[in-house]
């Protein structure tokens, strides 16, 4: 996986801290990442260091992936595509930055949600290699744009019902 992706540990809460100048930012926990999309619902701070915000400084396209635990917890990922400002994560959740020239975020995004990554109980094959099939991105651009349309016409469903 390392070399398909940069893979980040986010920040611990109630670490030990020397630095004085800490500044509230906004922090995703494991309750805001779901499969396949992100809960902005509740969103909640943590001070951190200026260094802490630059190590794990959420940005475009990232994926945020749960490390797992509980059963429905373990691998949930989407894509975060406008993080808020200065925004980092939390340590049970990775952020995944993906070679984009090698594999969309989005693919690998719908990838987590799929069964036979869902059904090994860590993650260890995922960034192994061992369950990952990695096709060129011309096709990855097919599949997410299908997968995109779909999306978009079920919130147009949503949408409707609502009404």
């Amino acid at each position: 996986m390392d070399t398909l992706a940069d893979v980040v540990s986010g920040i611990t809460k109630g670490r030990k801290i020397r630095e004085t100048e800490l500044i509230e930012v906004p922090y995703m926990a494991v309750s805001n990442v779901k499969d396949g999309y992100i809960d902005w619902t509740t969103v909640k701070t943590i001070m951190a260091t200026k260094q802490e915000i630059e190590q794990y400084r959420l940005l475009p396209h990232d994926v945020l992936m749960t490390e797992g635990g509980d059963p429905d917890k373990l691998g949930r990922g989407s894509v975060i595509t406008k993080p808020l400002k200065n925004s980092i994560h939390q340590n049970h959740i990775f952020r995944v930055r993906l070679q984009t020239e090698r594999i969309l975020p989005v693919y690998f995004s719908e990838y987590l949600q799929h069964q036979k990554a869902k059904r090994f109980n860590d993650f260890d094959a995922l960034w192994n290699g061992k369950i990952f099939l990695l096709m060129p991105t011309e096709y990855q651009s097919t599949h997410v744009f299908g997968v995109e349309n779909a999306v978009f016409e079920c919130y147009e469903i949503r949408l409707i019902i609502n009404l």
